[in-house]
């Protein structure tokens, strides 16, 4: 549900949200199996998951969500809590993170998975990584449609979460988190707002929410004016060319700005060639497509910048044929999870649908064209009745 000026989502719309109403367009439906074993791992898997579908709104207009649910390691799975894992972008794939950084098993890089000692299965909890919003990996839509935004993606999630509660009981007996990183800190506040409303509508299918944590979030369209003053802090641009040009930009680097700022702005963009923005201190690999060129998350500042300085009859028109989404990882060499992912054999092992698109890490058909300009009140809204965690990492900008 977007605005009425049928452009952007915002707090205020996203809050009279009718959730009563969007559980009507919810038929959630749930397909799924375990995963008795994959490819590049022998013998037994040393976790046990269950991955699939959860099927979200009414033919022809069903979005097939894809899941894959790791248990809790060491106690049963009906006595742990449930955390919801999103990936941001916006349109990046949840399973990056669980083969790079929080799942049970890790690509060697040669197609070998290894386990991974820092799982957050380890906890103990039962680790739902979700892709989400539809269009992203194993993901797809029956009508084709991958436009998408804050409140669509916020409706389509609490529709996956309902249908997981139903297939999997122990997730309404115990707690739930909700947990993500970057364009998740859209994602995450948005989906727990929904859950808040949707168990005041519905008490008899309520989900316990407990509370939810963002890393490295973003929440509002000035977050990209802070690249600047996080890279001049750690001395990766010169400070002497950092003052001039918040000097020239007027105290401030925020959108919209001046063709003169812009102009001060490229001066220092044109120092960051090359840095890691998840590691500003570790190597750029680059995409290996791009014959080693680096992209950073600037770019997404600098699109954001470019919509937020137009009229906002013509937003959707100024953020291109994908929106916004991101369509790249920078300086991340991807290509093991891309080649794993993309196995036939793969797909088989976690019940993929043959009409899922091949798998990427971060989706080239999402269209997302629907920003809140800022969650910050749902923030303040939430957090004294639930549990939050913010954080950030001292040497990653995303």
């Amino acid at each position: 549900a977007a605005s009425p000026d049928g452009r952007r989502d915002t707090p205020a719309s996203f809050g009279t949200m009718r959730v009563a109403a969007s559980l009507l367009l919810i038929a959630a439906g749930a397909l799924g199996a375990p995963v008795t074993s994959l490819p590049g791992y022998d013998g037994k898997l040393p976790f046990a998951s269950d991955s699939g579908y959860i099927a979200v709104d009414s033919s022809p207009h069903t979005k097939h969500m894809f899941y894959w649910m790791v248990y809790a390691d060491g106690v049963p799975a009906e006595q742990a809590p449930t955390v919801l894992w999103l990936t941001g972008g916006p349109g990046c794939s949840s399973l990056y993170a669980f083969m790079t950084e929080h799942g049970p098993l890790h690509n060697s890089g040669n197609g070998t998975l290894v386990q991974n000692p820092y799982s957050w299965n380890k906890a103990p909890a039962n680790i739902v990584y979700l892709e989400a919003p539809v269009g992203v990996g194993y993901s797809w839509a029956e009508d084709g449609n991958y436009s998408t935004g804050d409140n669509e993606t916020a409706r389509v999630n609490l529709g996956v979460l309902l249908g997981l509660a139903d297939r999997f009981p122990h997730i309404r007996s115990n707690d739930l988190y909700i947990a993500g990183e970057s364009y998740a800190g859209h994602y995450v506040p948005q989906l727990a707002n929904a859950v808040v409303q949707a168990n005041v509508a519905n008490p008899a299918k309520a989900l316990p929410l407990r509370g939810w944590m963002v890393g490295n979030p973003s929440w509002s369209f000035d977050d990209g004016s802070h690249y600047f003053d996080f890279m001049q802090l750690h001395s990766i641009i010169d400070r002497a060319d950092y003052r001039a040009a918040l000097a020239t930009c007027g105290g401030s680097m925020a959108p919209p700005r001046s063709a003169a700022c812009d102009a001060a702005l490229a001066v220092l963009r044109n120092q960051t060639i090359g840095i890691n923005p998840y590691d500003v201190i570790g190597k750029c690999n680059g995409k290996p497509s791009l014959t080693g060129g680096c992209f950073t998350q600037q770019a997404v500042a600098d699109a954001e910048s470019s919509r937020l300085s137009r009229p906002e009859s013509s937003w959707a028109e100024a953020s291109g044929p994908r929106g916004l989404a991101q369509t790249f990882v920078p300086c991340i060499d991807v290509t093991p999870a891309v080649d794993y992912f993309g196995r036939s054999d793969v797909r088989a092992a976690l019940h993929v649908d043959a009409n899922a698109f091949a798998w990427d890490v971060c989706s080239q058909h999402v269209e997302y064209r629907y920003y809140a300009h800022t969650v910050a009140p749902i923030y303040a809204d939430l957090v004294p009745s639930h549990r939050v965690l913010v954080y950030s990492g001292e040497i990653g900008r995303a």
